[in-house]
């Protein structure tokens, strides 16, 4: 198996005073959205190197799906 990025994207609709309070807002109801929504799924790329991993992903992570337990440094190189 190997890695690949994958994308959900959500959209709703939250009660706010302006956009910084919406932001807050559906951070903070994000659990109750995740759950009450279907999402949009993308699947983008293969992973082929450590660098191509999203934002706050290192090499010590795990894939979702990895039954083997196997960190991203060692399947990966730099």
């Amino acid at each position: 198996m190997k890695p690949y990025i994958v994308e959900f994207t959500v959209t709703t609709v939250v009660m706010a005073e302006d956009e910084i309070d919406a932001r807050f807002t559906a951070e903070a109801e994000w659990r109750d959205i995740s759950n009450d929504s279907i999402p949009t799924l993308i699947v983008g790329r293969e992973v082929k190197t450590l660098s191509q991993l999203p934002s706050g992903w290192d090499g010590m992570c795990l894939a979702y799906n990895d039954v083997n337990g196997t960190r991203m440094k060692d399947i990966l190189p730099a």
